[in-house]
């Protein structure tokens, strides 16, 4: 009896295992050709180079910010807008959508920088994360 049971889940793996090589194998080829290739092409993807040290250490949430305040387009153009508008109503719903835009702006660069720091803890873990390092970093 256990050689069968043993027989029935060395079938359920393989079985399993040929569902996962067929995934793969789908989703290789989607990227393939979401990437331009041909679906059947061979392309070599080239490694990923470390991050340095000295990058990493010269990166600051704060002037990041800052930055991305200063360059964004959009906020950039509410401000004009607001300094150039005569009415008050209109002055002040510009206001309001330019401290939206900095808040979403500051949101985002939060986020990306949580990203960023999940991803480095990543690496030094040898690169085995889903969503969060399994090592807990």
């Amino acid at each position: 009896m256990d050689v069968l049971t043993a027989k029935a889940q060395v079938d359920a793996g393989e079985l399993t295992l040929k569902g996962d090589e067929s995934t793969i194998r789908k989703t290789a080829e989607l990227l393939q050709v979401s990437l331009g290739w041909k679906a059947d092409a061979s392309p070599v993807f080239p490694e990923i180079p470390s991050v340095e040290e000295s990058a990493v250490q010269q990166i600051s949430l704060a002037e990041d910010s800052k930055k991305a305040l200063e360059n964004n387009f959009g906020l950039q153009m509410n401000t004009r807008k607001r300094d150039l508008s005569t009415g008050d109503a209109n002055r002040e719903d510009l206001e309001n959508k330019i401290k939206n835009q900095k808040e979403k702006i500051q949101s985002d660069m939060l986020s990306r920088y949580q990203s960023f720091e999940t991803g480095l803890g990543c690496q030094e873990t040898g690169g085995f994360c889903r969503g969060k390092c399994e090592s807990g970093v």
